[in-house]
């Protein structure tokens, strides 16, 4: 995925963009969703539900988000909300706070069902870290590429407020503040 700072700055300022986040049962594979949200530039929801997976939800999981498996028992599955999912997502630019990993993870989410759906080519995909990572331009110390940053991180690091951490609703609207504040304050003066 090639990031481009210019064009991603404009499509923030013009609101032609939808943001996901998803909260999971693992960080490798064959981890799932075990909560997915959807809002609009405007942060109106679009979808937003907790979903049964199809694997147990890790202690290491529960304890970033809190979603247990009593929580998911008898909410539906993957397969039930994956053609509204992509419905919502179809030729829109997606953008997420670690946009591979959420794309994996509706890859990974769809193979219990056998659901064909190539979430990566569904629209075209903009991850937030990376971007606010070239942006914020705190390089690694060991590496001297830009540093990603923790979410809630970067959402302090411009001011606002962290709400709703590590819930995919609340992760989606920090997401939104994030980029909004960004693209309102930074020029257009980067090499794409």
């Amino acid at each position: 995925m090639c990031l481009r700072v210019n064009s991603f700055l404009e499509m923030v300022r013009d609101g032609n963009f939808v943001v996901l986040d998803t909260e999971t049962t693992g960080i490798t594979y064959p981890a799932e969703a075990c909560e997915i949200a959807v809002i609009d530039s405007k942060g109106k929801a679009l979808f937003d539900s907790l979903v049964k997976p199809s694997i147990p939800i890790s202690a290491e999981a529960v304890s970033i988000h809190g979603i247990t498996a009593l929580k998911v028992k008898n909410k539906p599955s993957f397969a039930k909300h994956s053609r509204e999912l992509e419905s919502i997502l179809r030729d829109k630019n997606i953008v997420s706070y670690g946009a591979k990993f959420d794309r994996d993870i509706l890859c990974w989410s769809s193979e219990p069902y056998d659901i064909r759906v190539n979430w990566g080519g569904l629209g075209s995909w903009w991850c937030a870290m990376n971007w606010y990572a070239r942006v914020w331009s705190q390089p690694h110390p060991a590496l001297g590429t830009p540093k990603w940053q923790k979410l809630a991180e970067a959402v302090q690091q411009q001011g606002l407020k962290v709400t709703g951490a590590h819930s995919a609703l609340g992760d989606c609207r920090m997401t939104l503040k994030l980029i909004q504040r960004i693209a309102s304050s930074k020029p257009n003066t980067y090499r794409d």
